[in-house]
């Protein structure tokens, strides 16, 4: 995504609540009715909490793809089937090498997972676990079993699928990925699939991502999609994401367009339990992008409401914004 959302420069400025809007009527501080809070049934404060633990979940394992990363590169690509019941090890004399591994199945090769220093091994060498990559024999595409392990301990277990299939005039890449992601003690459930096509005869690209993710009976699902011009280099976006907490959906819709070297513009909505709570207006003036909430009736909302929906945002965009870079990008 390219909107850059706004947060509030202080974690303990989220906890305060907004109170009831109170409107100015006939130069008085009557609550007017008419502008009753739309936020006060959100609850933004849990919600971004949630979505910051499953961070923290999914980070947890961030080192050991990043070691496989600088080991073999990353996936999906075939295996080597020569290189099956092996493991990737490194020694400080010697560096990195592959040696025959009995614990290593015969479809499958093993990453020794180590401490990094500045993007390499940490010397000496400490082990923090293992990558096991299995080979699920697909016949079209690259389909494996990735589990990170700490000992007899699972920090992720994902089937990853990957191929490209070529026709006359498009190029179509896909990624598919379903599992789980761990910290040892909590887990959560994964399953992303994207797709990007390219036309052969202009360059123009669609991209197409979907991701969802469950938790203790609290999902999150979020649905983007991107299509670009390679001769103007125009960008159109549709971001659509949402939680469901406590039995009761938020959901954040947002269109956004870029033209060559003109900014970004946008529009959007927030729903809470059904009903739209805010309007959403995005502008991006000297490289800086800013949102602008406008209640439904399209009065103003106050400074204190601004700040509890400008983290209700941050909240709803914080795993398409990452994109989960320790897996699978």
């Amino acid at each position: 995504m390219m909107l850059r959302s706004r947060r509030a420069q202080a974690p303990l400025a989220l906890a305060i609540l907004a109170p009831l809007t109170t409107g100015i009527v006939a130069c008085s501080d009557a609550i007017d009715p008419v502008h009753d809070d739309p936020l006060r049934d959100v609850q933004e404060m849990q919600i971004y909490q949630v979505m910051a633990e499953r961070m923290a979940v999914l980070n947890h394992t961030r080192e050991a793809n990043d070691n496989l990363r600088q080991t073999v590169g990353w996936l999906p690509e075939p295996l080597n089937p020569q290189l099956y019941g092996h493991t990737f090890s490194y020694e400080s004399a010697t560096g990195w090498a592959w040696s025959q591994d009995p614990e290593v199945a015969d479809n499958a090769v093993r990453v020794t997972w180590y401490q990094l220093s500045g993007g390499t091994v940490a010397l000496p060498p400490s082990v923090q676990g293992h990558i096991d990559l299995t080979d699920l024999g697909h016949p079209d595409m690259a389909e494996l079993r990735v589990r990170v392990s700490a000992g007899s301990m699972a920090l992720a277990d994902y089937d990853l699928r990957s191929g490209v299939a070529e026709t006359a005039t498009t190029s179509t890449r896909t990624l598919e990925v379903n599992g789980f992601v761990g910290d040892g003690e909590r887990q959560v459930q994964l399953d992303v699939r994207e797709t990007e096509e390219v036309s052969l005869a202009t360059g123009d690209r669609a991209v197409r991502y979907s991701l969802s993710m469950q938790e203790n009976g609290t999902p999150w699902e979020a649905v983007m999609s991107s299509d670009s011009s390679a001769a103007t280099g125009a960008v159109a976006e549709t971001f659509t994401g949402l939680i469901r907490l406590d039995g009761v959906t938020t959901r954040l819709e947002l269109a956004l367009q870029q033209e060559p070297s003109g900014p970004m513009t946008g529009s959007g909505q927030i729903m809470h339990d059904g009903s739209k709570i805010a309007d959403v207006a995005v502008a991006e003036v000297l490289e800086t992008t800013t949102l602008e909430f406008v209640r439904p009736d399209g009065s103003a909302f106050t400074r204190a409401q601004e700040t509890r929906l400008q983290i209700l945002v941050s909240a709803l965009l914080i795993l398409p914004l990452y994109h989960l870079p320790p897996y699978f990008t």
